[in-house]
């Protein structure tokens, strides 16, 4: 339950940050670059996995795969999917 609560903080954090959600900023979306093949779902809105999971563990992204990001999240009963327009690797 805790890891639930780290996850909805990282989510209202990453809102504030990026309330038009256009991470990484300049001008371009994770949305729209095809190196994000998965996303994260809540309340009906996309998120960037490794990006927000980064967050709740406090270790830079490039420390870390985008598998272990999504399984943690899933462990803790969030969706994954794969990103529309994308492949799932």
């Amino acid at each position: 339950m805790a890891e639930q609560q780290r996850i909805l903080a990282a989510l209202e954090e990453y809102n504030k940050r990026w309330p038009r959600n256009d991470y990484p900023g300049a001008g371009t979306s994770w949305l729209n670059n095809e190196r994000y093949s998965v996303a994260l779902v809540h309340e009906g809105k996309l998120y960037p996995p490794k990006y927000i999971w980064a967050m709740v563990i406090g270790v830079a992204t490039p420390d870390f795969n985008t598998a272990e990001a999504t399984n943690g999240l899933e462990d803790a009963g969030f969706q994954i999917i794969t990103k529309p327009g994308a492949t799932r690797r």
